[in-house]
């Protein structure tokens, strides 16, 4: 009985491993294009992809692109990102989950940039220098991210890899503020906080 007992735990066990395997790959499952793929995305001839990316390609050249949703609370004027999506070229992503990672953290770090991180300065020095008085992003102030990485192999890279570092921060800030250009406000500085939305004037 004690037998028939531990082979039906032994098979539930297996049963949750694969399961949690199963998991474990849907949510690892990278959002990767090719060049050819993103020309069929795009309506783009290939070689003209490829000769953009391929500019100065003797030196290290990283690319990136970002795409901002957002809305605009027209009582506080605050700013809520929706959705953001950011597309990086860094040559070939050997780690992808490290990657990805990195991408997400310097979007959010490109949408603090964006909203929230203002610098005040009092006598030469930062009045706001601690995390109970500068304002950095939470989990609950993400809007949802769509990564994608655009294979682009670097003949002068290991495995034609580039660095990728603090490439995802460039793209979020430019993208906030053309949607809020797009929204009909004059933005011309950042952060874009609820006092500099709300002093705006509208774009003629």
């Amino acid at each position: 009985m004690n037998k028939v007992i531990k082979q039906k735990k032994a098979s539930s066990a297996v049963r949750i491993k694969k399961n949690l395997s199963d998991s474990i790959r849907q949510e690892m499952a990278f959002k990767r294009i090719t060049i050819s793929g993103l020309a069929k995305t795009t309506r783009t001839n290939r070689n003209v992809i490829k000769r953009v990316l391929d500019k100065n390609n003797t030196s290290i050249t990283l690319k990136t692109m970002a795409k901002a949703e957002i809305e605009v609370d027209p009582d506080t004027f605050e700013v809520r990102p929706l959705k953001l999506t950011a597309v990086q070229e860094f040559g070939r992503p050997i780690h992808p989950a490290l990657a990805q990672g990195q991408i997400e953290g310097g979007t959010a770090q490109g949408l603090g940039y964006a909203l929230l991180e203002r610098v005040v300065m009092r006598n030469g020095a930062m009045a706001n220098s601690t995390l109970t008085n500068y304002t950095i992003p939470t989990t609950l102030d993400m809007p949802e991210l769509d990564v994608v990485m655009l294979e682009n192999p670097y003949p002068g890279g290991p495995f034609g890899a580039k660095g990728l570092g603090e490439l995802p921060m460039d793209g979020p800030a430019p993208a906030v503020v053309n949607a809020l250009r797009r929204l009909g406000l004059d933005v011309r500085e950042i952060p874009a906080t609820p006092e500099l939305i709300a002093s705006c004037t509208a774009i003629a």
